[in-house]
């Protein structure tokens, strides 16, 4: 994967920056005062022009380098970034001035009658004193903190599980969030990196074991009070430590379309490519930038030990593309461009509640499966702290976590949640056991061991 060009970086800089001055213009100035929306994208924005120092280093970064998955990305979501901001100053400029206009309006409009009826002196005032305290009341509800959430781009937007948290947080805690949304956890993690001790983040949200444990000893994360973890599965409880609060879980698996490819439900993970050989092909996710592509790439050089070269080597010709991420990974499985995704045995369930579609399975492996834990930590940054354990609380409770299967289509981390039926019927496989001292210090050799793999001319 080619890292991102400089000056396109820089040249997305020079708009977000511009963004930012139109946003310091007066009227909305003021508008941000009273409407935190407005201010927390401004504030986003300082993180984005802070990361922006780290540029310089992206000329420095080779495509073997596990490190340029720090900057590979960044190009794609400040465009992205750009384009929402942008969005939103245009939206609140509309709201700021129209709602100004309407209060002026109503002003005009409210003494021309009292004017007319011949009102004393005494309700004219009690009118401008109605108009303050109304603007004043307005205000402080306005300027209730924020609570901040940097995740992946999957678990927001329309009918996700972070609108559903939102919802229910604010009804609950009658405070709002605010999901800062990324390509992918990696990436989240990534800028919260840049961004430093100046950070708005209160969680990260999304983050996975290898990610976690990577990062786990540079001081950035809150300890969790242990009483958090009680409702949590057993089996996750190691997973589990006092800052990473684990939330779902999934195990990694091919999917495949029984109806378009004919594919043992049941194989070794070395047996892979030999299935690929008649011209099928597969879409991998990238582990530079994605989560689920770093598990698939541990868990083959984990589990196949010696033999996990000669694997990538049967494996590269069949491989199509190699995306960024899951999303759009999974995407050109659905558009038959690929006959097998790297995804979750649990990925089978969607297909089967919401379309009513049985034909997409998922392999099982003799070996057993990469199990995948999506976590929480606290921000050690964080001024909103009480807030934020609120909200990790929230997302552990019984109510959201009996939602979250069909969300996020895997498995809920607290015990005793009664499961859909299309999940029930999915064999829950067993887990292979890893050993995280040597994954931790043989990662980045096996990125680079990949890397140079799968750029070699196909024999």
């Amino acid at each position: 994967m080619k890292p991102a060009n400089p000056s396109e970086l820089k040249q997305c800089q020079a708009r977000v920056e511009g963004l930012q001055e139109k946003s310091q213009e007066q009227h909305l100035t003021l508008w941000s005062k009273l409407n935190p929306t407005l201010n927390t994208w401004n504030e986003t924005a300082q993180g984005y022009l802070q990361s922006f120092e780290m540029v310089d280093k992206i000329e420095k970064s080779s495509e073997g380098n596990p490190e340029s998955f720090l900057y590979s990305n960044s190009l794609e979501s400040c465009l992205k970034f750009a384009d929402e901001y942008s969005a939103e100053i245009k939206k609140q400029e509309l709201y700021g001035i129209s709602g100004f206009f309407l209060s002026v309006l109503v002003l005009v409009v409210s003494l021309v009658s009292l004017f007319r009826r011949k009102r004393t002196p005494l309700m004219l005032w009690l009118i401008f004193s109605g108009v303050v305290v109304g603007s004043k009341a307005n205000a402080n509800v306005n300027l209730t903190p924020v609570l901040r959430i940097y995740t992946y781009d999957a678990l927001t937007g329309k009918n996700s599980f972070g609108e559903y948290l939102s919802e229910t947080f604010l009804k609950k805690y009658g405070v709002k969030t605010q999901f800062v949304s990324f390509g992918t956890a990696g990436e989240a993690l990534n800028q919260i990196v840049l961004e430093g001790e100046k950070t708005k983040a209160d969680i990260l949200m999304g983050i996975d074991e290898v990610l976690f444990r990577r990062f786990q000893t540079k001081g950035r994360f809150e300890k969790i009070d242990a009483s958090i973890f009680d409702p949590i599965e057993s089996g996750l409880k190691k997973q589990a430590n006092s800052f990473f609060v684990p939330f779902d879980y999934g195990y990694l698996s091919f999917v495949f379309d029984e109806s378009r490819s004919k594919i043992p439900k049941k194989l070794s993970l070395k047996e892979i490519p030999q299935y690929l050989a008649s011209g099928k092909k597969v879409v991998l996710q990238d582990p530079r930038t994605s989560s689920i592509g770093l598990e698939f790439l541990v868990w083959t050089f984990e589990e196949l030990q010696g033999g996990a070269k000669t694997f990538w080597q049967s494996l590269a010709p069949h491989i199509l593309t190699v995306s960024p991420g899951w999303s759009g990974a999974y995407e050109l499985f659905l558009r038959k461009q690929a006959d097998l995704v790297v995804s979750y045995t649990t990925s089978p369930a969607y297909h089967h509640l919401r379309e009513k579609k049985l034909s997409i399975k998922p392999i099982f492996f003799d070996e057993g499966h990469f199990k995948q834990v999506e976590g929480m930590v606290l921000l050690s940054s964080s001024k909103n702290k009480s807030t934020a354990v609120n909200f990790i609380k929230h997302v552990l409770g019984a109510e959201a976590q009996t939602q979250l299967p069909t969300f996020q289509w895997m498995y809920p981390a607290r015990a005793g949640i009664q499961l859909p039926s299309e999940f029930r019927a999915i064999l829950i496989p067993k887990s292979v056991e890893v050993n995280w001292d040597r994954v931790l210090s043989q990662k980045d050799q096996w990125v680079r061991d990949w890397t140079l793999l799968l750029s070699q001319d196909p024999k």
